[in-house]
């Protein structure tokens, strides 16, 4: 973009072999304008313009619709080729709070010494919402003489595997696999391995104690009007959908097992304990 009155020298030292380009993307070019993610929305009508897209953005979006990019986000070129190797993960199950520490070797095959951007994406297989086919979680640039070999540590926290559920108006982070991708761009993965969450809160344990629990069948529960605004509350809209009319023999409970997708553990156990605030 802005390249200055030096773009000219910059350019023919590139051409000309004196400087090794290392630039990496930081967006996706697509290979037609009807190919972009707003295109239907864009500039939109009336004064006003809708963001269809969502979180679908850019390289979430062309990877998800399975839509090839003229160029992709992350894509560079290099007078050199690098090699990834042996990756290793700091835990192959981990606990929520707790962090992993993702390494591996690079190396430089080519005979010039040049920059390498190691992109490392999460994907997220099963979760709750829809989620992007892979997203941007970490990334180094990383300095190789030619014929050099480094080793390279990428660090993720919690909220690497984390989304925004706005129904819970925060983020929050599912137990379950996620493949973590390692490569030098969002289309050209190099190496892949898979770690295991384990979300304590995803596996409350209910007390069933009170006269009013979700191990009850769905039509005692919206019989009484408390326990049924309750239900309203935090599950309106599936309360409401006309399947919920076969599942009324059915606990809360066992529904919610049936269809975690609808009802995920912790806000089971956030029914379950505004229920038993109440008395028989």
């Amino acid at each position: 973009w802005f390249l200055g009155q030096e773009c000219g020298h910059a350019i023919a030292d590139i051409l000309l072999g004196y400087q090794n380009p290392s630039g990496a993307l930081p967006q996706s070019f697509p290979k037609c304008i009807q190919d972009n993610p707003t295109y239907l929305n864009y500039p939109g009508e009336n004064g006003d313009v809708r963001y269809g897209e969502g979180i679908f953005v850019g390289y979430r979006y062309y990877q998800s619709k399975g839509v090839d990019p003229l160029f992709a986000f992350g894509h560079g070129l290099s007078y050199s080729q690098f090699v990834y190797s042996k990756l290793k993960l700091s835990h192959t199950s981990l606990k929520a709070c707790e962090a992993l520490s993702v390494q591996l070797e690079l190396s430089n095959a080519g005979k010039h010494a040049g920059y390498e951007t190691v992109q490392l994406y999460v994907h997220d297989p099963v979760s709750r919402l829809i989620r992007p086919e892979q997203e941007l979680k970490a990334f180094q640039k990383v300095w190789l003489e030619a014929g050099e070999t480094k080793t390279v540590v990428l660090e993720l926290q919690e909220a690497a595997f984390s989304y925004y559920d706005p129904t819970q108006g925060g983020w929050l982070s599912e137990s379950g696999a996620f493949e973590l991708r390692v490569g030098r761009a969002s289309d050209d993965i190099r190496l892949t391995a898979t770690v295991q969450l384990d979300n304590p809160l995803d596996t409350l344990s209910l007390d069933k104690s009170t006269p009013l629990h979700v191990g009850l069948p769905i039509a005692q529960l919206i019989a009484r009007a408390d326990s049924k605004q309750i239900l309203m509350t935090y599950l309106g809209d599936i309360v409401a959908a006309p399947t919920m009319l076969f599942a009324m023999d059915k606990s809360l409970e066992a529904f919610a097992n049936e269809n975690t997708h609808l009802i995920y553990p912790r806000l089971l156990g956030q029914v379950n304990a505004e229920l038993a605030t109440l008395t028989a």
